[in-house]
């Protein structure tokens, strides 16, 4: 498994080589992003294309564990996580635990004709899926956009776009980097003005 640790500004670049690789084939009319992990990512889709941002929360059904275990990561040495990490990804309790509470606030996503759906990653794919149920029956047209895609979400979906593959991937939406609570601070912001 590969490993990738992005900045703020890291991520700035590689999303841009994302929506380059986008544009050739989909042109969004409005950028939703899986809350609040992917907010980074939104925004930078939001403002490359020109296109207003709208987001959807996803969470585990059975996600306790992890919401427990995510103060301590921040005290962890590096070569801890990423065995944890690793151990989250090849223990298949993603698989176990795939359904997801999915939820949009604002339904004017819907009247949108072409929507791009961003994530970090599709790790089992299970989020994306559950958010593409939502526009069942709809007259949009989504498309989904990743940094990462697993060889374990192929079984569920296809991501459309999508950068890298099998690399666990860590930036600033990762309750462990020091850029998290800027990044947090920052999507309180957007809440506050997207209210």
């Amino acid at each position: 498994m590969k490993y990738m640790e992005l900045s703020k500004e890291n991520l700035e670049f590689e999303t841009k080589k994302l929506w380059k690789k986008t544009e050739e084939s989909f042109a969004p009319d409005a950028v939703l992003f899986v809350a609040k992990g992917a907010f980074y990512i939104g925004r930078s889709a939001s403002d490359y294309f020109r296109a207003p941002l709208f987001e959807v929360t996803a969470s585990r059904k059975k996600g306790a564990i992890k919401k427990a275990a995510a103060p301590l990561l921040r005290f962890m040495p590096k070569f801890m996580k990423r065995f944890l990490r690793n151990l989250e990804a090849v223990s298949g309790i993603h698989k176990k635990a795939s359904g997801r509470n999915v939820k949009i606030e604002n339904e004017k996503i819907y009247s949108s004709g072409k929507i791009l759906l961003v994530d970090d990653s599709a790790d089992t794919g299970a989020t994306l899926l559950s958010v593409l149920e939502l526009f069942k029956g709809k007259p949009a047209e989504v498309k989904t956009a990743v940094l990462n895609v697993m060889s374990a979400s192929r079984e569920n979906i296809a991501a459309d776009y999508y950068l890298f593959e099998d690399t666990m991937i860590s930036g600033p939406w990762s309750g462990d980097s020091p850029e998290n609570p800027e990044f947090l601070k920052d999507y309180e912001r957007w809440k506050e003005s997207y209210g």
